[in-house]
């Protein structure tokens, strides 16, 4: 992911955040990334590697689980009005 995140940023890209699905390899990876997430030292953002300055906010959201797998399975596109997982029809 932070080859990733870098190559982005050559580009001239600014991520402002990272979002995910929250299983335990997904938190693993934003800890290592430099994120906290243990309630009593919460800060859950973490800077871009050699740019200090520039920070990536991170976004455990368990509902892309759902998302995606509704996504898949459909024949045509799916869309959303909220985070409620409501489809639009």
């Amino acid at each position: 992911m932070e080859t990733r995140l870098l190559k982005l940023s050559d580009t001239g890209e600014k991520t402002v955040s990272l979002t995910c699905d929250g299983p335990s390899c997904n938190q693993s990876m934003v800890k290592l990334l430099g994120a906290k997430l243990d309630v009593h030292d919460l800060d859950p953002s973490f800077a871009l590697p050699g740019h200090p300055n520039q920070k990536i906010h991170v976004i455990l959201d368990d509902n892309l689980q759902s998302f995606n797998r509704e996504k898949n399975e459909a024949s045509v596109p799916v869309f959303y009005s909220d985070w409620t997982s409501v489809p639009v029809p």
